[in-house]
């Protein structure tokens, strides 16, 4: 397989690495430079390694091995495991380590992984540091804080990715906004009977209320908002009308469940659904005869269906990695795609929303997509 000028240069860059990452967008191939690096060093290789690569869902196991499947040098000079994060095996010590979504590398049970490996490690991750400096300086260190970085500004510009374009929406929400202040008041009152001892320092009172401020507002402002519900349907069914392949992210599986039932011919996706449905939805949707999918965090990372072109936020948050992970589901090239639409949401019921929505059009502003 021809490999692109930036693939060759990340490529060059593992093998010639005992321990580092690649940086690179969703749709910039960080699986088959991988699997191309671990190749072209087994080429040079004398004997038979033993390769394990690290993921985080069923999914990206099934991505790995047909990427590594391409190669002949690999099944006949390989010792090779692919196994999820959550069953990684101990105990074992591979001449090379790839970890996938390796910003989840902080974490312990990753960590723990990662540290009994003496040998060479490689990560890849669109987003491997985030806000938490604790895990960044975890994940630097495990990596010998060795980096290399594809833009993605330029992998649009020479065509490899779709442009994206930010579509905003305001939805009336007077009636959320009076529904959630009664409902904090409750969450609080409930919380000073059950828990008084949390109230009794300024610093652990303005915790507590503002944690019951949270969860009124995510409830009734995002997962239980029958007005915003109405325009996200309203949104995914005209995308479906139009033709386009349409994903609805959602931070809830009950409010997934609700949307599902508003938007005919839609299927929910979540992690605990059961790999085989999951496996038979997901091949719907990429190959055409499903047009809409709506999930959790199942498809937030690693998801590979180039068709999507569409992305409806229907959650909240403001975590950058989250927001560049999830966008970049419609940002891989295909055939005729020109750009990914992102629909999200002024959220103007609540303060803490208001702040979520602005960080996020923050968000966007530093990749440079068009709103």
């Amino acid at each position: 397989m021809q490999q692109r000028e930036y693939q060759q240069k990340a490529i060059a860059f593992l093998t010639r690495s005992k321990r580092g990452i690649i940086q690179a967008p969703a749709g910039a191939g960080k699986t088959h430079i991988a699997a191309s690096a671990l190749a072209v060093c087994l080429y040079k290789r004398q004997g038979v390694a033993n390769v394990e690569i690290m993921v985080n869902t069923i999914e990206q196991v099934d991505q790995m091995q047909t990427a590594c499947d391409r190669f002949e040098i690999i099944s006949e000079k390989a010792n090779l495991q692919i196994y999820c994060a959550a069953g990684a095996p101990t105990g074992t010590y591979p001449d090379l380590l790839i970890v996938d979504e390796c910003h989840r590398a902080g974490a312990p049970g990753w960590a723990y992984k990662i540290k009994q490996c003496q040998s060479a490690i490689w990560g890849l991750s669109a987003t491997p540091f985030s806000a938490d400096e604790e895990r960044n300086a975890c994940v630097s260190k495990l990596f010998d804080d060795n980096v290399h970085t594809i833009d993605r500004s330029d992998l649009v510009d020479h065509g490899h990715l779709a442009k994206a374009k930010v579509v905003w929406h305001d939805v009336p929400n007077d009636d959320a906004a009076n529904a959630i202040e009664k409902h904090t008041k409750e969450l609080i009152e409930k919380r000073r009977k059950k828990m008084p001892w949390m109230f009794r320092t300024d610093d652990g009172s303005q915790k507590q209320i503002n944690q019951c401020k949270w969860q009124a507002a995510q409830r009734l402002g995002i997962w239980e908002n029958e007005n915003r519900d109405a325009h996200i349907a309203l949104i995914a069914k005209q995308n479906i009308e139009a033709g386009n392949h349409t994903i609805v992210l959602i931070g809830s599986i009950d409010h997934g469940k609700r949307l599902a039932d508003a938007i005919p011919g839609s299927e929910l996706v979540f992690s605990k659904m059961g790999a085989k449905k999951r496996r038979e939805v997901i091949a719907r949707f990429r190959d055409g005869s499903l047009r809409c999918m709506i999930g959790t965090s199942a498809i937030e990372e690693g998801f590979d269906a180039p068709v999507a072109n569409v992305i409806i936020m229907a959650g909240c948050g403001r975590s950058e990695r989250k927001t560049i992970q999830s966008t970049g589901r419609v940002l891989r090239p295909h055939d005729g795609k020109l750009c990914g639409i992102i629909h999200d949401f002024r959220d103007e019921c609540h303060s803490m929303l208001q702040r979520q929505s602005r960080s996020r059009w923050r968000i966007y502003k530093q990749l440079n997509y068009s709103q």
